[in-house]
């Protein structure tokens, strides 16, 4: 004999099926509309920093720029994608350890010296 399975009971749930009377109380519609305005004016507030542009990196990685401040000179490439990616400053700075071009996981970083 087989063994048969029931199908799925299908529940239609709406929003007033959650309701609770307190819900509708006017202090407690009041309480929840300045709890939402303080949420949306603490929004409002937070501080940010403007992000760069985002560069392409393929004249980057022809030219041996670092990926991470795109000002001084690569000088370590990552094992094992071989990516050049680095300057000395910034191999330090890598907050995850994944290649900022490919973002392939690295386990070591290569010092190059150019001939």
């Amino acid at each position: 004999m087989a063994n048969q399975q029931d199908p799925p009971l299908l529940i239609n749930e709406t929003e007033k099926d959650y309701i609770i009377p307190e819900d509708n109380d006017p202090l407690e519609l009041e309480y929840k509309e300045i709890i939402e305005q303080e949420r949306i004016e603490q929004l409002n507030n937070l501080p940010f920093a403007p992000v760069p542009e985002i560069l392409p990196l393929t004249p980057l990685i022809s030219q041996n720029v670092c990926a991470i401040c795109r000002s001084s000179r690569s000088t370590h490439a990552l094992i094992p994608c071989g990516h050049r990616a680095l300057c000395e400053e910034c191999k330090g700075l890598l907050e995850q350890q994944r290649c900022p071009i490919c973002a392939q996981p690295f386990f070591s970083i290569l010092r190059i010296w150019d001939a």
